[in-house]
């Protein structure tokens, strides 16, 4: 019964994870709350090259998983440093494209955000797995 619950809790983490840093939702809920309105689509953001820089991070990640291997010290590093990299040029390149905005101080500050929670879920979840 308790493994059950502990495997319960952890996809829940998983999921929750996922939904921070795969949607808009966390982001449109910080806006608000500071009163900037929400997020713009994709196409307004972002030129049309975009995910070919954001698939070079994540090969980029993918290749220091395998040189250093995912120890739970290192793990937590590299995972806020992959999502703080992908914050970074996401407000990089809402920067240049959107160049009267003030939106990618935003995107940049909410990137971090989204790490660090990121990086706290799975220290739970490793706790759990303890």
């Amino acid at each position: 019964m308790a493994l059950e619950i502990s495997l319960l809790i952890q996809i829940g983490i998983f999921v929750i994870i996922g939904i921070i840093i795969g949607t808009n939702f966390a982001d449109n809920t910080i806006r608000k709350w500071f009163g900037a309105g929400k997020v713009r689509p994709w196409k307004e953001r972002f030129p049309d090259y975009a995910p070919g820089i954001y698939f070079l991070l994540l090969i980029a990640f993918f290749a220091c998983i395998y040189l250093v291997g995912l120890e739970p010290p290192i793990m937590y590093l590299l995972i806020f440093l992959f999502i703080a990299a992908l914050s970074g040029m996401e407000s990089l390149l809402e920067k240049i494209h959107m160049r009267d905005s003030v939106d990618y101080k935003f995107t940049f500050l909410i990137g971090l955000l989204k790490a660090a929670l990121a990086v706290a879920l799975m220290w739970v979840n490793i706790q759990l797995i303890s």
